[in-house]
């Protein structure tokens, strides 16, 4: 019979925001010129701010991902996960024309992933907080 409509859900409504998120990372690394023009100070500045937001974004997604479907060491696989896609992706990179890769990328994109997972966490746990009921007694009614 397989899995129900509900369990079917679970599993793979969390991965679809981690699919969509590669799909765009694959998509810039394909232009070739991505990057270039102006100073090599500011192409420098402007691709590291690039590479720690859209991976920290990735790196968001993922410990989503990982946590919804209850992995165990959701930050370790994320981490994993997240440096392989870096190293795909300069690999990739070798193929463009005008691109090429850096192992300087890798690490800009390394902080991203760990920026990305320390946003979900606290989110999450002011969320967590917030969603926590009040302590019968703790608030005050209104007179």
């Amino acid at each position: 019979m397989g899995l129900g409509r509900f369990a079917r859900h679970r599993l793979v409504s969390p991965w679809r925001p981690v699919a969509a998120w590669l799909g765009l990372i694959f998509v810039l690394s394909s232009i070739p010129t991505l990057g270039s023009g102006g100073s090599d100070e500011f192409r420098l500045d402007s691709r590291s701010v690039a590479h720690v937001a859209i991976f920290m974004v990735l790196g968001f997604v993922t410990l989503r991902g990982f946590i919804i479907t209850r992995a165990r060491r959701p930050e370790w696989w994320t981490l994993v996960f997240g440096l392989l896609i870096a190293v795909a992706d300069e690999i990739h990179q070798a193929f463009v024309p005008g691109r090429s890769p850096s192992v300087l990328d890798i690490g800009m994109d390394a902080v991203g992933l760990c920026i990305g997972m320390v946003v979900w966490r606290q989110i999450a746990s002011r969320v967590k907080r917030l969603a926590r009921p009040r302590a019968a007694g703790s608030s005050a009614a209104p007179s």
